[in-house]
């Protein structure tokens, strides 16, 4: 029994110190306390549920981050892998620990997850108001009247989730994307190189240090690097092809919070207009620089044509209204947008109303 406070038994990942008795290799820097670690069998393969391929047993050194709980083992002798994802690796505690939860009653209090590799138990939500957590899918604080937590130590203290996030589908088609499936996936250092939404073109927090983590929808596997928050994932704003452009054009409402987006046609700011965004590259033009079509027939009018027109409209600049509606919706519009209008009837359409001809 050879006590070394140097290196960690690969069982429980506790520093082999005295006055623990342990078992140890020195040829091979194997070090086991004696017990329960030294009497638990390891499976040479095991199927989690966190992972769809089968995990193997490795015993070859290197220094693993365990998918499970994100903390580093430096030159463990001892871990699970799989042999067709050569980044991914589990340390010891946290493949069994998915042995044993499968032995006990699964309930809604308790559930596995394919977002976090530990089982999550649902708590009242219990924290400090001025300390809220935040949730690990939406980054908004976790102030429900109950959340999904990780029970565990170390980095995994950090882990919550609310409820609702736990609901959004692992993989999804989407009309930004439409080439390939999109992975809600871990944000961490294979996509470190994505740092905006291609839908929003806001930052994407990548907290994996300190015991935070994030996800969003990523095309994997395709080298798209084309990337969603999981909010913008449920934002359905049609979507345009453009001979002019080889990629889709997104149609945005005048909602768009950086203010150094300038039309690449015009070159002044759009941030306070509607606007056609590329999901792709920094393409950004007004509707009027933009590809819409000068003339469309709509089934909300199909007297005349609508031909696309600067707002306020004529008569509504003669009688000095201060009030105006959309025709189409029968709701108030912004009359600093441009709009589909027949002179001849008054008829007034906004672009997003009229969206499903225009394209």
């Amino acid at each position: 029994m050879v006590p070394n406070k140097h290196y960690k038994c690969p069982v429980c990942l506790k520093y082999c110190s005295d006055p623990d008795p342990t078992y140890g290799c020195w040829e091979c820097c194997l070090y086991l306390h004696d017990g329960s670690c030294f009497e638990t069998k390891l499976p040479p393969q095991i199927q989690h549920f966190y992972h769809p391929h089968p995990l193997t047993l490795s015993t070859t050194p290197r220094n693993v981050k365990c998918r499970a709980c994100y903390e580093w083992s430096w030159n463990i002798i001892w871990y699970y892998s799989c042999k067709q994802c050569e980044d991914l690796g589990m340390d010891i505690p946290c493949a069994l620990s998915v042995l044993a939860a499968s032995t006990t009653t699964k309930s809604e209090s308790q559930i596995q997850h394919f977002l976090h590799g530990h089982t999550l138990s649902l708590n009242k939500n219990k924290l400090d108001d001025q300390k809220v957590a935040d949730c690990c899918v939406c980054r908004k604080g976790c102030t429900g009247p109950t959340i999904y937590v990780c029970g565990r130590d170390g980095n995994c203290k950090n882990i919550y989730f609310h409820k609702s996030c736990l609901e959004f589908p692992q993989q999804i088609c989407h009309p930004f994307h439409p080439y390939h499936p999109l992975t809600l996936t871990l944000v961490e250092q294979n996509f470190y190189h994505l740092k905006k939404c291609n839908a929003c073109r806001k930052s994407i927090h990548t907290f994996i240090l300190y015991g935070h983590c994030s996800f969003a929808y990523i095309c994997e596997g395709h080298k798209c690097d084309f990337l969603l928050h999981t909010e913008c994932s449920t934002v359905m704003m049609p979507v345009i092809t453009y001979e002019g452009h080889a990629h889709l054009l997104q149609f945005r409402d005048h909602n768009i919070e950086n203010n150094k987006l300038n039309c690449s046609a015009c070159k002044s700011n759009i941030c306070e207009s509607c606007a056609f965004t590329c999901l792709d590259c920094d393409l950004n033009l007004h509707l009027l620089c933009g590809p819409l079509p000068h003339s469309i027939k709509h089934k909300y009018h199909n007297v005349h044509p609508l031909l696309l027109t600067n707002s306020p409209v004529q008569e509504e600049l003669e009688d000095e209204t201060d009030e105006f509606y959309c025709h189409a919706c029968e709701e108030e519009r912004d009359p600093q947008l441009p709009v589909y209008y027949c002179a001849e009837c008054q008829f007034v359409a906004e672009i997003k109303c009229v969206f499903s001809e225009v394209r």
